[in-house]
């Protein structure tokens, strides 16, 4: 069996735009008059009893000047990395800013302000303090100009002078317990420095006391110095050895071995390297102030190690010194990090709602519906003239219905 192509044509669509075009002008000429009365009437009636009132938005922009050397709010989870002083990131307190000005404590706290009584001004029913706190935090917001830093929290409301009373009110409270949180931060951060350091001091201590123990066993105090000064005795005494034996050979030449002088020449060539002997291996006379040389190698690793142990504990030591004086003049100095730029002021603007926009939304919205329903009109009436379509239309409908249960058969 063939299948039929459908083609729609252009003119097929304008034909049935036509045909229904009242269909489509009555409903969009009366949503238009609709919609503009709607907007009216809600302009003119009571904004507390308005549908649609205006809203007017105070707004406050400030900005973070952080003083000390870092910022307390945005340190690393590694201890060491916490001491260094990692940068400070205006993100991290903006969003902590964020959430201090939405938390639930510092809202109820706003709230609790006798100036003004927000459970009877919003009419909050129970449970009041959750209602109050959700319909505080639809009227507050909190942007961040990624470029400039320059963070604006801004208050809604149908009455402006309200709305700058509230921000008016809020933005010292927000100051005061920001402030208090980083002095919190500081006094921890400054406590965590002074324990810190007690280890450090004990850990430097237990250096210096290792390399003091390895240097008074093997005779060490300038190593540097003294291994200058033991290559240069130890290439003296080499020297004479190589001198001495270089006489005895001359004299063995024309004098019999047991010559006096030479028996002595041997001798003193005997205590030579007697003396080289102990030199190397430090013992005899050379085992107080000298280094044995056959341990050279073995002791000077030692001797480094240690020694870069002690210069690691004191370098650790002095930046934590150097940490807790940035605490010290962070806990004695005024904290001042927020900055106010522009203060609240009372709105002469509404900040919405567009009523114009209102009207082309639902213009458009009753134009859309209007030309679905003529095109929906026109393919069922085409449906029905086509028997294939029809039967399917009412077999679609026959499987839709609901059977009834049979009842019970009585005994």
């Amino acid at each position: 069996m063939e299948e039929k192509e459908t083609k729609i044509s252009l003119y097929d669509v304008l034909l049935i735009l036509a045909k229904g075009k009242w269909a489509i002008i009555i409903p969009t000429i009366c949503a238009m008059i609709f919609s503009f009365s709607f907007a009216m009437i809600t302009k003119m009636v009571d904004p507390q009893k308005s549908p649609m009132p205006d809203r007017f938005t105070s707004s406050c922009e400030m900005i973070f000047l952080q003083t000390g050397t870092s910022n307390p709010f945005n340190q690393s989870t590694s201890p060491l990395a916490a001491l260094a002083g990692a940068a400070s990131s205006t993100n991290t307190s903006a969003l902590l800013l964020q959430n201090l000005i939405l938390g639930e404590t510092f809202l109820l706290e706003l709230a609790a302000s006798p100036e003004f009584n927000l459970y009877e001004i919003y009419e909050i029913q129970q449970p009041q303090k959750t209602n109050l706190v959700n319909r505080l935090r639809q009227a507050f917001q909190f942007e961040i100009d990624e470029t400039s830093q320059i963070m604006k929290v801004s208050y809604t409301d149908i009455d402006p002078e309200l709305a700058w009373k509230i921000l008016s009110k809020a933005i010292p409270l927000l100051e005061e317990r920001y402030k208090t949180l980083f002095r919190n931060q500081v006094n921890a951060r400054s406590s965590f420095i002074a324990d810190q350091i007690k280890d450090a001091e004990d850990n430097l201590a237990k250096a210096n006391a290792e390399l003091s123990a390895f240097q008074k066993e093997h005779g060490i105090y300038d190593f540097q110095s003294q291994i200058q000064n033991q290559f240069s005795i130890y290439t003296d005494i080499n020297e004479e050895i190589l001198k001495e034996e270089m006489e005895l050979e001359f004299l063995t030449e024309y004098r019999p071995k047991s010559d006096p002088t030479v028996v002595q020449k041997v001798k003193t060539i005997q205590k030579s390297k007697e003396l080289l002997h102990e030199f190397e291996t430090g013992s005899g006379r050379y085992s107080m102030n000298v280094i044995p040389m056959n341990k050279l190698q073995t002791l000077s690793a030692q001797y480094s190690e240690l020694r870069r142990e002690v210069e690691l504990r004191q370098e650790l030591y002095l930046m934590l010194r150097q940490q807790e004086a940035a605490a010290r003049m962070e806990q004695s100095g005024e904290i001042s990090s927020l900055q106010i730029l522009e203060y609240p002021q009372i709105p002469e603007i509404k900040s919405g709602p567009s009523r114009g926009r209102f009207c082309i939304f639902i213009t458009f919205a009753v134009i859309f519906l209007s030309t679905f329903a003529v095109f929906l009109k026109s393919f069922i009436h085409s449906t029905m003239e086509n028997s294939e379509d029809r039967e399917k239309v009412n077999a679609m409908k026959d499987a839709l219905k609901f059977k009834k249960f049979p009842g019970r058969r009585k005994i």
